[in-house]
């Protein structure tokens, strides 16, 4: 477990009691077997005393030693020992004043020691905490709150599992999470090429204090929220996400509040928003917390909010955001919720705006083995039942294997739950569209389960599946026309009452409660989420039940005047899906007209809703279907990652819409290439071939960049595409075995970056003989101990490594090398021996702890034109590095930017060839020496990110000609 350090001033003139020292005092520093044995005292800090002078008085609550005999204090020792008020550093000991009995101890403030100086950024505090005399009383109500997110976070429903007990058919996320991919929405690399997607825990680790994360219906939102506050409250994150570890998660959880009818929470509601188990907290403590920078607020479901309301709810996150600086928040939402991210909270920096999203075939098979997994908990090794999952399990991934329909049907963890359940009672048969799925799963799901475990009428009612439906569709619409996602018991028995006066054999089987009931304890598909609130298990079903009943009540122009608001359109996307072939058309005429009639923002998202609606369709005219054709070709290009993600989910069918790239800027057609890219079917091929002829660089760099993020085969994507375009100025990254054996295909590859840990050792032996390659560079080398580079490749001029542990042997062999970076400081001591032996080495990256180094013995380098050091000490003495280099023409420098020592560059005075020194993150007046080289010393205090400088000065050193 891993916690930031948490440090505070005393705020409050009272006695502050329950404080400790922890030291090594001189009465007993020793314990009976010699080591050094901590000692803890409990003391009172008097927060008057001392004053004026700026002390922290401790009082000790009893004497903690006998004096000695020559009068020397028994705590002699204790300084420098922290002081505590609870797990919050409020000093350090500085003395043990005479004349009270050595009954208290005297330490300095924290807010008077340079700890910002000393310590690294990762490691500091996030603010100073204002310590008062609540500080024993928070720390008991964190206790108990930690506990209570926990038990109501650790774990979520799963889909389908519900034949398990109670317990068994909750997920445990501790164990079972699975991190999906996202990826940044609308930024760009410094190369102009969009970002690569990593996974979320990988992408949260970044130092940006607001996250907005967009996500589909059933993306996985939501768990994530929870997966994040059980695990902040516990403080039991890995490195990845070790910041996180000690924050006090808020759950703000949208559709609570605007089914319960409250406003946006002040501070002090925040602890009670979520609902859990736990006392009143103490007076002020949800402000300390924010004031502390300990907060982690988690606000879900930004779009259930209605559209009326979101500028309200917009200021008061800007206001929450700007009062308590030190805050971290995500917010959630579905992707057209709101436009732009900074933009819309009015802030450019701190905020990072992600998209979940699809999960990759590779996922997809992760979730069905952990489905699985969870579904045989229920079963005995010997089981019949048990065997039969497993042949279940082994077919579904076939069928995922071999079927794209299916398989993009299960791009969110919710439907790929669902096609598990299904897939699983119907003994492998499944449906391949989506309103098909919907309605196999709310087959499954209402009485089913009863007619299957031989339950007939349990609680004295007996409801069949379509019965079931038609309640049901009362329920969801209301709350769709309301704009809610939870109700009251009696809203929900007033909206039951109103469906049974046409249903008279349910109507007599008991009161409308005792129904309701029912309908709780048997659907699966209602459940209580907190006091006298109801809801669906999600709201996905929520919206395809209401979309039913809308169509079935023949309401559809009513739905359709409320087509262009966000939180209608699955509705209406899901109601087009059980619509007949004379219904269609009149939705799809209804929308291109809105469209026609709005702009901006607004008439984008009408039309990209009709053309997803005439997905549905089994049959539509030319004459409609043309209409709806025209509409999409007019949003061509897309603006930014937004809008060409929204592009990407129409698939195949968009791809005679997006433009050639002659016309388009070059930010259009990266833009046009991402939504090829999340496209990722073989129908792409032929205009990502054209794409690949364009002279722009980013454009054919963004090509080579995501041959492997295409679903199909990496083959046909080389042959296709990669063999008929420039390659020589564009570097290719290799994270995977079967990219590396298809890059002899290739002409004119010159730039290799080789990620070794995702390969196998074997992989590596030997580079591929590629006839232009002359840059490499190794990243993660494999391999216990020290390891080994692959034998050297004969046209390589460029190597650069990034190895802990690197065995110089294999080095000597790379005799063509004319320049050399190393990424991590070499254990090895013969580093300048085997540098001696690549003879046309001119320019080389030594990462050295610190230069101060025996190298008396040391040949001299003098082929060495160029040297860079991205990481030196503090301290270091460049002497001895300028008797080894005496030929420098360029040295850059970059002093440790976590000290702020002054760097000595006399011993350099004497090299009248050094033509340019580069210093960074350094002014001039604290260079020793700078006078010597007038205009040849360059200074700059830019140092976001020394590697990248390095790495530019590295491979533009020398050409392979020189």
């Amino acid at each position: 477990m891993q916690r930031r350090l948490r440090w505070g001033t005393v705020t409050t003139g009272q006695p502050l009691p329950d404080c400790q020292i922890v030291g090594f005092p001189s009465v007993q520093r020793r314990g009976p077997s010699g080591d050094l044995e901590l000692d803890q005292f409990e003391v009172t800090v008097l927060p008057m005393a001392g004053r004026p002078r700026p002390t922290v008085i401790c009082e000790f609550s009893r004497r903690p030693a006998v004096e000695r005999a020559e009068a020397a204090s028994p705590l002699a020792g204790l300084s420098g020992a922290p002081v505590f008020a609870g797990g919050v550093l409020i000093g350090i000991v500085t003395d043990i004043p005479k004349g009270r009995d050595h009954m208290r101890a005297e330490a300095v403030p924290m807010d008077l020691l340079p700890f910002d100086r000393l310590l690294p950024d990762r490691q500091l505090p996030l603010a100073m905490e204002r310590v008062t005399d609540f500080h024993r009383r928070d720390e008991h109500f964190e206790e108990q709150y930690s506990k209570a997110v926990k038990n109501r976070y650790r774990k979520i429903e799963i889909i389908g599992i519900e034949e398990l007990g109670r317990d068994e058919s909750r997920w445990d996320l501790d164990a079972a999470y699975l991190p999906l991919e996202a990826e940044s929405s609308g930024s760009r690399e410094r190369s102009g090429v969009h970002s690569r997607p990593r996974r979320i825990d990988d992408l949260l680790s970044g130092t940006e204090s607001v996250v907005l994360l967009r996500g589909e219906a059933g993306a996985g939102k939501t768990t994530l929220v929870w997966w994040l506050a059980s695990h902040a409250a516990c403080a039991t994150f890995g490195p990845k996400l070790a910041d996180f570890n000690g924050l006090v998660p808020f759950v703000i959880p949208m559709r609570t509040l605007r089914a319960q009818g409250l406003g946006f929470p002040t501070p002090q509601r925040l602890p009670q928003v979520a609902g859990l188990m736990t006392d009143d907290p103490p007076e002020g403590w949800a402000r300390r917390v924010l004031e502390a920078g300990r907060a982690l607020l988690l606000i879900d479901g930004l779009d259930e909010v209605p559209q009326e309301d979101r500028e309200a709810a917009r200021r008061w996150l800007i206001e929450l955001l700007e009062t308590f600086e030190h805050v971290r928040c995500m917010v959630t939402m579905r992707p057209l919720a709101v436009e732009g991210d900074g933009d819309w909270l009015g802030m450019q920096q701190g905020v990072l705006g992600l998209r979940l999203l699809s999960m990759r075939d590779s996922d997809v098979q992760t979730f069905v083995h952990v489905w699985h997994d969870a579904a045989r908990l229920e079963l005995s090794s010997s089981s019949d039942e048990r065997a039969e999952l497993i042949r279940l399990e082994k077919d579904l991934a076939q069928q995922f294997a071999t079927n794209p329909a299916l398989r993009d049907l299960a791009r969110t963890p919710l439907l790929c739950a669902v096609i598990c359940a299904v897939h699983r009672r119907r003994r492998g048969l499944l449906p391949t569209s989506r309103t098909k799925l919907y309605q196999a799963a709310l087959d499954m799901l209402l009485g089913s389960r009863d007619a299957l475990r031989r339950i007939d009428a349990p609680e004295g009612i007996k409801i069949e599946s379509e019965q079931h439906k038609q309640l049901l569709q009362r329920i969801a619409v209301w709350l769709v026309r309301n704009g809610q996602s939870q109700l009251s018991y009696r809203q929900a028995e007033r909206q039951l009452q109103e469906a049974l006066h046409g249903m008279p054999r349910v109507a007599e089987q008991g009161p409308v409660s005792r129904i309701l009931r029912h309908i709780l304890n048997r659907s699966g598909l209602l459940q209580e989420r907190a006091e006298d609130s109801i809801q669906f298990i999600h709201r996905t079903f929520q919206d395809y039940l209401a979309a039913k009943e809308f169509r079935e009540s023949d309401h559809l122009g009513e739905l359709l005047l409320h087509a262009a608001e966000q939180e209608w359109e699955d509705v209406v996307l899901l109601a087009s899906g059980q619509c007949n072939r004379s219904e269609l058309p009149r939705i799809l005429e209804s929308l291109i007209a809105q469209g026609d009639q709005a702009s901006g923002w607004t008439q984008w998202k009408l039309r990209i809703l009709a053309a997803n609606c005439a997905l549905t369709a089994v049959y539509l005219s030319e004459e409609v279907r043309g209409e709806v054709d025209s509409r999409v070709a007019a949003l061509m290009p897309p603006a930014d990652t937004i809008q060409s993600a929204e592009l990407a989910k129409l698939g195949s069918y968009v791809l005679p819409f997006l433009p050639s790239a002659e016309p388009l800027s070059e930010e259009h057609q990266l833009l046009v290439l991402d939504t090829l890219y999340k496209i990722g079917t073989p129908e792409c091929l032929p205009l990502l071939r054209a794409y690949a002829q364009q002279r722009s660089q980013a454009v054919r760099q963004f090509i080579v960049k995501a041959w492997d993020l295409f679903s199909f085969s990496v083959a046909d994507y080389a042959r296709e595409v990669l063999a008929h375009m420039r390659l020589d100025d564009l570097k290719f990254t290799i994270r995977h075995s079967d990219l590396l054996h298809r890059l002899p295909q290739l002409r004119g590859v010159r730039q290799l970056e080789l990620h070794a840990l995702r390969m196998h050792p074997e992989d590596l032996e030997a580079i591929p003989m590629l006839p232009a390659l002359c840059e490499v560079r190794l990243v993660g080398l494999p391999g216990p101990g020290a390891t080994r580079l692959p034998p050297a490749h004969p046209g390589v001029v460029r190597l650069s490594v990034d190895s802990h542990s690197l065995d110089l042997d294999g080095l000597t062999q790379w005799t063509g090398l004319h320049s050399l970076a190393l990424w991590q400081p070499v254990r090895v001591q013969d580093l300048f021996e085997c540098l001696a032996s690549l003879p046309r080495l001119r320019a080389v990256q030594l990462p050295l702890a610190s230069p101060v180094v025996a190298l008396e013995s040391v040949p001299v380098l003098s082929t060495i034109r160029t040297l860079v050091l991205p990481s030196l000490a503090e301290g270091g003495d460049l002497r001895q590095l300028a008797r080894v280099f005496p030929s420098l023409a360029q040295l850059t420098l970059h002093p440790q930017p976590s000290t702020a020592h002054s760097v000595d560059l006399t011993p350099f005075a004497g090299h009248e060839g050094l033509r340019v020194l580069v210093v960074y993150g350094r002014q001039r007046p604290a260079i020793v020496g700078a006078d010597a080289f007038d205009d040849r010393l360059r200074v700059t205090q830019i140092q976001e990110d020394p590697t990248i400088e390095s790495m530019k000065d590295v491979a533009s050193l020398t050409s392979p000609d020189e």
